[in-house]
């Protein structure tokens, strides 16, 4: 899930990147490969390829038996009085 929170994030920016330069900067990009998102199939295809090598990088990890993070298993709380 944290894959796919930065990729929304990254696809957000790349969003806000092309308005700000067409409604603040008065740029014309009438050209898509000008653009930094130039259409509705380039934010799919990119949010759809980071979510499969999120799932493939947690795939890998669990095949290979490497912790995916730290578990403390304690018996005692960490809590001294």
């Amino acid at each position: 899930s944290l894959v796919a929170l930065v990729a929304i994030g990254w696809e957000a920016s790349e969003f806000a990147y092309d308005h700000i330069r067409i409604i603040v900067f008065h740029m014309n990009l009438t050209d898509p490969n000008v653009m930094a998102q130039p259409s509705n199939t380039d934010t799919m295809g990119d949010l759809m390829l980071e979510t499969l090598g999120g799932v493939l990088s947690v795939l890998g990890c669990k095949s290979a038996r490497m912790p995916l993070w730290n578990k403390r298993k304690t018996g005692r709380s960490e809590i001294q009085s």
